[in-house]
């Protein structure tokens, strides 16, 4: 496999890490304003963090019992301010390998799409493929800290003309 790194997980490494998980989502949910956002972040958090083969709206709100539009209006309707959780991320970040000479690494992405619909989605180059194809693109910022440990500390959906025009 070549560009992929293969690491097997020894022990009771995962013994108790939803708990842990839980407990590490307590600020971030303490900066929503709703009961029912804090309970959706710890779904879409769970879910995405699942062995669920497609892990979208609908999957996830399967896998907790819940109508799918629940979990889709959190994701896409529900308004909640998102600067205060990324800022929340970035101090986690520079407290645990902020470093006085870390890296800011800014690449892209692209996942090929084959539909019309997905927002982004356009006929543009896709690096995973090699091609110009169908795709949407993500532009992320990732941080390098100390001991080379790094952190996605931001990423943003890149809109082709096509889109930001018609919006």
């Amino acid at each position: 496999m070549t560009g992929v790194i293969m690491a097997a997980i020894k022990g009771n490494v995962l013994d108790g890490v939803m708990d842990r998980m839980q407990e590490y989502l307590k600020p971030y949910q303490a900066l929503f304003k709703i009961p029912e956002q804090t309970e959706h972040l710890g779904h879409m958090i769970v879910g995405l963090t699942s062995d669920l083969e497609r892990k979208s709206s609908e999957p996830i709100a399967v896998m907790f019992g819940l109508p799918r539009r629940v979990i889709q209006n959190f994701v896409g309707l529900s308004k909640w301010a998102w600067e205060p959780l990324r800022q929340l991320m970035r101090h986690e970040v520079r407290a645990e390998i902020g470093i006085a000479d870390g890296m800011l690494i800014i690449d892209e992405s692209a996942i090929p799409k084959k539909g019309t619909e997905t927002v982004g989605v356009a006929r543009q180059w896709c690096g995973r493929l090699g091609k110009v194809d169908s795709c949407v693109v993500g532009v992320h910022a990732a941080y390098v800290g100390k001991d080379g440990q790094a952190a996605l500390v931001d990423s943003q959906l890149f809109l082709p003309d096509a889109w930001a025009l018609n919006s």
